[in-house]
C-alpha cells in the first residue's frame, strides 16, 4: 500500500491493513480520530512492514479498545484461536493518545521489530508491548516527543517475552519507565535513558504471595496463584461464591487514600479515573456487603462485573502500588492477582471470630456467645 489512509469519524475500531500474508506500507496512516484503531494488523503467520508514518489517537481502556500502530498475533480466548505474525517498522509511528501503543505482539512465534522511530506524545502510552512468549527487537529509537508527560513506558515485556535492545530508549516523564518486566526478560546492547520524578530505567511487576493470617484464619495465596485456599483452625473450608444480581451504580469520591469496593453484587462503586494524579500508592478497601447475601463465614468474589472497574483502575490509573485489605475489623480479605498484569482474579473473604479481639475472660465469653449465634 502506498496510498494515504485516514480516519475521519469519532467511533474508531478501524483497520488500515489487516492481513495474513505479506503486507508492505509506504503510505501514511492517520488514525488520530476515534478509539481502538489499528494501523497494521498481521495474523496467521503474516509479515507486515511499514516505511511510512502511522499515527494513532486515544484508547478506551474500560471497553478494551486500544489504538495500536502495528500489531501481530493474538493470545486466544474461548471464541478466537491464538495466532502469530511478524511486524517491522522502518518508518515513524506516532502515539498521540493516552493508553495507546506503538507496536504490539503476542504469542510464541510472533516477532516485533522496530528499526526506526516510535514517538510517544501522550501520557500513559507504551512504545512496544509484547506478551505470551513473543519477541521484540529494537534497532531504532523509542522516545517521548512532548513535555509534561507521566506514566510513559518504552517497552512492556509480558510473561515469557523477550526484548533485544540494540537501539535507544529515551523516556522523559513523571513515574515513567524505560522497560517494564511483567515476566519477560531484556538483553540490552543499546541505551535506556529515563528522566522525571519517580522514573526508572527498568522496573518489574514481581509476583508475590498475598497470603494473610489473622488468628485461626489463614487465606493462603501463593505467588502467581489464580486461586487461594482458606483454612480455619487448620481445616480447609470452601468459600461461598457471590455473584452479581442487578447493578446499581454508587458514586464514590476519590482521595489520596484509596477506593472502596462494594462486594454486594447488587450495588457497585465506580472506579475513579486519574487516581495516579493524586498518589503513586493507593488502597482498595474491600467492603463486606457480600456477607449480606449468605450466612457463610467464607466468601469468594470472582464476578468480573464487580472486579472489572477496579481492574481498569489497576491497569490505567498510573498508581504503582496497591494495598488491598478489608474495610471491616471482623473480616480478613486478600486477592489473587494475575502475575502478568497485576489484575484481580479473585477476592477471598473470611470472618474473624469475635473472640480474637477479647482481652479478658468475661469479654471472651460474651464474644464466644455472639460467635456461636452468627
Amino acid at each position: 500500500n502506498s496510498t494515504n489512509i485516514a480516519s475521519t469519524g469519532t467511533t474508531g475500531k478501524n483497520y488500515g491493513i489487516y492481513s495474513s500474508s505479506q503486507a508492505n506500507n509506504s503510505g501514511n496512516i492517520d488514525f488520530s480520530n476515534g478509539v481502538g484503531n489499528l494501523g497494521i494488523y498481521m495474523v496467521n503467520g503474516g509479515t507486515g512492514r511499514n516505511s511510512g508514518t502511522i499515527t494513532v489517537g486515544a484508547s478506551d481502556v474500560s471497553n478494551e479498545l486500544f489504538s495500536v500502530g502495528m500489531a501481530a498475533g493474538y493470545i486466544g480466548d474461548k471464541t478466537t484461536a491464538a495466532t502469530t505474525g511478524a511486524i517491522e517498522n522502518n518508518g515513524t509511528i506516532n502515539v498521540n493518545g493516552e493508553y495507546s501503543i506503538g507496536m504490539y505482539g503476542a504469542q510464541s512465534g510472533t516477532t516485533v521489530t522496530n528499526n526506526k522511530d516510535i514517538v510517544l506524545n501522550a501520557s500513559n502510552t507504551t512504545g512496544i508491548y509484547v506478551e505470551n512468549n513473543a519477541k521484540a527487537v529494537n534497532n531504532g529509537s523509542i522516545r517521548t516527543g512532548a513535555s509534561g508527560l507521566s506514566n510513559v513506558t518504552g517497552v512492556v515485556l509480558g510473561p515469557g517475552s523477550t526484548l533485544t535492545n540494540n537501539g535507544t530508549i529515551n523516556i522523559s516523564g513523571t513515574a515513567s519507565k524505560g522497560a517494564l518486566l511483567k515476566g519477560g526478560t531484556i538483553a540490552n546492547y543499546g541505551s535506556i535513558t529515563v528522566s522525571g520524578a519517580g522514573s526508572k530505567e527498568t522496573d518489574s511487576l514481581n509476583s508475590t504471595p498475598t497470603t494473610k493470617i489473622l488468628g485461626p484464619i489463614t487465606i493462603n495465596a501463593p505467588a502467581g496463584a489464580s486461586t487461594a485456599t482458606i483454612t480455619a483452625n487448620g481445616v480447609t473450608v470452601t468459600p461461598t461464591v457471590v455473584k452479581t444480581a442487578a447493578r446499581n451504580p454508587i458514586t464514590v469520591s476519590a482521595n489520596s487514600i484509596g477506593l472502596y469496593v462494594n462486594t454486594s453484587g447488587k450495588d457497585y462503586t465506580k472506579s475513579i479515573t486519574g487516581l495516579g494524579n493524586l498518589t503513586s500508592e493507593a488502597d482498595l478497601i474491600i467492603g463486606t456487603e457480600a456477607s449480606q447475601s449468605t450466612t457463610s463465614k467464607y466468601i469468594q468474589v470472582n464476578d468480573n462485573k464487580i472486579l472489572d472497574p477496579y481492574n481498569n483502575a489497576i491497569l490505567s490509573s498510573g498508581v504503582s502500588k496497591w494495598d488491598i485489605y478489608s474495610g471491616s475489623l471482623t473480616w480478613i480479605t486478600t486477592p489473587t492477582l494475575d502475575p502478568g498484569t497485576g489484575k484481580l482474579t479473585n477476592l477471598y473473604m473470611a470472618k474473624v471470630p469475635y473472640t480474637e479481639w477479647a482481652a479478658d475472660r468475661n469479654t471472651y465469653n460474651f464474644a464466644d456467645g455472639l460467635e456461636q449465634r452468627y
